[in-house]
């Protein structure tokens, strides 16, 4: 009875060690997951976007009146939520779309769109700069006007990139009926996304990138025109808002059109809790049954 009480006691012991030891390393064991939008799940349409809706989360609103009624929604792709606002009647939206539509197809004819599909040029304000996503991907989203990231709980962003459409930069660097070129006017010029986190409130911090600046002093206009990659982990978010600003304005808001083009999102995950406990408890059931075993005559 002696050597059988001091056996439960030493296993006892030991199972606590392993657990506490297991559930140490899980809990610093956090996961990378980079979203590049290469297996985009909804059909692409004959000009090589998906404008929405979005499958998820559908629901109508009317902020133009009961016969312009909006379709908001919201798609997931490997833990990362974007949404959508799709207005048929106009053919428009706002948010995010998916694009993989090549820079050979675009055309300064119908720059003013706005992600309308007044002609043939549906899909042209889509086009990144390069033509292509990040890293020579073949698919990117572009987030017009307004938009919104979101994770799950335990997940916070770490990095994107992003890079200006071809839309953008040309009316920055030529300008079109409404917006004025920069470095045309006797001032100095600034075009920026700001990246928010939406889970303080107002206490949120922010990430601001400068897509295009324009030093009157010196007659430099800078532009983005590749991808970039931008850290957000600063915001220790899995909330993030996107909103732009621009010297370029009226009465009326924003000139310069307010669109970025965005692929490889990543975030990164660590485990719930109960999650280190379930991992711990498995493995350390599993060394007390070996180790029984071994001790057996």
């Amino acid at each position: 009875m002696f050597t059988v009480s001091i056996s439960r006691r030493c296993g006892a012991i030991f199972f606590l060690a392993m657990w506490l030891g297991f559930g140490g390393l899980v809990a610093r064991a956090e996961t990378i997951t980079t979203v590049d939008f290469e297996s985009f799940p909804l059909t692409f349409d004959e000009f090589d976007t998906v404008r929405g809706p979005f499958p998820d989360n559908q629901f109508e609103d009317f902020p133009f009146g009961p016969m312009f009624p909006q379709v908001n929604s919201t798609i997931t792709i490997d833990g990362l939520t974007l949404d959508n606002r799709r207005i048929a009647a106009f053919d428009s939206f706002s948010g995010f779309a998916a694009s993989r539509r090549t820079l050979d197809l675009w055309s300064n004819g119908n720059i003013n769109n706005n992600f309308s599909t007044d002609d043939f040029e549906f899909g042209n304000d889509t086009i990144s700069v390069t033509g292509t996503g990040a890293d020579a991907s073949a698919t990117w989203m572009v987030a017009f006007g307004s938009g919104e990231l979101a994770l799950e709980a335990g997940s916070t962003f770490q990095t994107l990139s992003l890079n200006n459409t071809q839309t953008t930069s040309s009316v920055i660097v030529n300008g079109n009926a409404f917006s004025s070129a920069f470095g045309s006017r006797p001032q100095d010029e600034l075009f920026t996304v700001t990246f928010t986190d939406l889970t303080r409130g107002a206490a949120g911090g922010e990430v601001v990138v400068d897509l295009a600046s324009y030093d009157l002093a010196t007659d430099t206009l800078e532009l983005i025109s590749d991808w970039q990659e931008i850290d957000l982990s600063s915001l220790d978010s899995n909330r993030i808002g996107i909103s732009f600003n621009s010297t370029d304005f009226d009465s009326n808001g924003l000139l310069t059109p307010t669109y970025v083009a965005i692929d490889n999102v990543s975030f990164s995950t660590i485990p719930e809790p109960a999650t280190w406990a379930t991992l711990g408890l498995a493995a350390s059931a599993i060394a007390w049954r070996n180790r029984r075993r071994r001790s057996k005559p």
